[in-house]
């Protein structure tokens, strides 16, 4: 399984079937426009690092609306431990192998770890019209 494909459910049940298990949840709170936006990365114990949950056939990242969401689907797969929340672009992230780039705050990214738009990227209906100056 590819890090940056992350981890789907099916292969999480899958794994946990063949005997692994979660070894650890993460949440990261991505702000984007109003309402916060939440996903999960999971440390399974078959592979390395934190994989990010992605939605079914890596239609993107699997985002969750609140941290209780997140509580439940992992304790759905038998995970019952602690779950850390992070802000998005808390520097503490970057200890942690798997997680985005774009999660770590870091704007060297050349595009963000799903098909959403980065946090930063202005609204289409926010367009100001601003006035062309000539060319010299």
């Amino acid at each position: 399984m590819a890090r940056r494909a992350g981890i789907h459910e099916a292969d999480l049940r899958d794994g946990l079937r063949d005997g692994g298990r979660i070894q650890g949840v993460l949440a990261v709170v991505r702000t984007t426009g109003q309402d916060p936006q939440i996903v999960a990365y999971l440390r399974v114990s078959w592979t390395l690092g934190y994989h990010i949950l992605r939605r079914w056939r890596g239609k993107g990242d699997r985002v969750f609306r609140t941290t209780d969401a997140v509580l439940q689907t992992a304790s759905r797969h038998g995970y019952l431990g602690p779950i850390v929340v992070y802000r998005a672009g808390d520097p503490e992230l970057a200890r942690f192998r798997g997680v985005s780039p774009h999660d770590q705050g870091r704007r060297d990214v050349t595009r963000p770890s799903s098909t959403e738009e980065p946090d930063d990227a202005p609204d289409p209906g926010d367009e100001e019209e601003t006035e062309r100056l000539p060319e010299s």
